[in-house]
């Protein structure tokens, strides 16, 4: 299955032009298999099309227009069929940037094996996805789901990278199948969490409702199964599945917009503000160990939530970038 990337990025990846965290996204990409085969296309293309690993023409602040005068002035006559595959990719690509490329994008597309594809950006999506079946989903930052046409008809496997909340319609003749790249989660109808970024060392389920079952993608025989209010984790390094008794519920609080703190350290308290704002905060751990926070937030804005922080622990907060930095005389 191939999640989305835009084609913008791969080209300025081919062309040697990416910013290093961009860079690191396009690598994470690569890594699945099925991603390659589409960035191959893109590749081919790129290398027979002539003149244009030379211009600036995908740059992100160029027009389509721009980019349009540009590519018909580099190709020969010969080259025209080709280079209308790069338009397409181009122009594409461009409609993403018109309504904001830099922030919140969710979109769905068709592609040529009739694979659907749902992605969320840089912003945690606030309406749910809805599934053919009637499941509900919804998709954290950086995170794609994908299914195949016959969805619903033969069975109910949906492929995930990233993080995303399932309420899943119950339909026990089709179990519901989440394809992770090293695990697999199998439901009937439940409501749990699934984080399966790529670049993180561990698959983790939470469950709200219901039961599921939890296994790794290469031995089916080995499985723990999860009931309301536990937690299971699949650990990629060694390939071990581990069952806990409860889970954090602020590692939900992307979705649920409410965090529980009962004297928690500094330190637990950035982590769990990172996960549900996706911000960076910069914190002298060992200074502030000592300080705690006993305080529950529902629905309010990282900014009355940094408020609360100063005027509690005596810290001082300041924005810098997309980056806050802890300083002052703390606990």
């Amino acid at each position: 299955m191939i999640f989305m990337m835009d084609e913008i990025k791969l080209v300025k990846y081919l062309s040697g032009e990416l910013a290093a965290d961009e860079l690191r996204e396009v690598e994470l990409w690569l890594e699945l298999p099925e991603n390659r085969t589409e960035f191959e296309k893109i590749k081919q293309l790129w290398e027979h099309t002539p003149n244009l690993e030379n211009s600036d023409l995908f740059s992100a602040d160029k027009s389509w227009h721009g980019m349009k005068t540009k590519i018909n002035a580099s190709v020969t006559k010969e080259s025209k069929s080709r280079s209308i595959a790069l338009i397409q990719y181009a122009a594409a690509a461009s409609v993403i940037l018109l309504l904001g490329f830099a922030g919140f994008y969710f979109f769905s597309n068709k592609t040529h094996n009739e694979t659907t594809q749902y992605s969320a950006g840089l912003t945690k999506q606030q309406e749910p996805v809805i599934l053919p079946d009637g499941t509900k989903v919804y998709l954290n930052r950086n995170t794609n789901i994908s299914f195949q046409k016959d969805f619903n008809i033969t069975n109910r496997y949906v492929t995930l990278t990233g993080e995303a909340y399932f309420d899943v319609a119950k339909n026990p003749a089709k179990p519901f199948i989440i394809l992770t790249a090293t695990a697999e989660i199998r439901v009937v109808g439940t409501s749990f969490n699934v984080l399966a970024y790529a670049n993180s060392d561990s698959v983790l389920v939470s469950v709200e409702s219901g039961i599921v079952e939890m296994y790794s993608s290469i031995d089916k025989t080995s499985k723990i199964k999860l009931t309301v209010g536990n937690a299971g984790t699949y650990l990629k390094s060694n390939k071990k599945l581990i069952s806990h008794n409860s889970f954090d519920s602020n590692q939900i609080a992307w979705k649920t917009n409410q965090l529980n703190f009962k004297n928690a350290n500094l330190e637990y308290v950035i982590t769990a503000l990172k996960h549900a704002y996706g911000k960076d905060f910069v914190i002298p751990a060992e200074k502030y160990k000592k300080c705690r926070l006993t305080v529950n937030f529902n629905n309010q804005s990282l900014d009355t939530i940094i408020r609360v922080l100063q005027e509690t622990l005596g810290v001082t907060v300041s924005e810098q970038g997309e980056t806050y930095l802890i300083s002052g005389p703390g606990c």
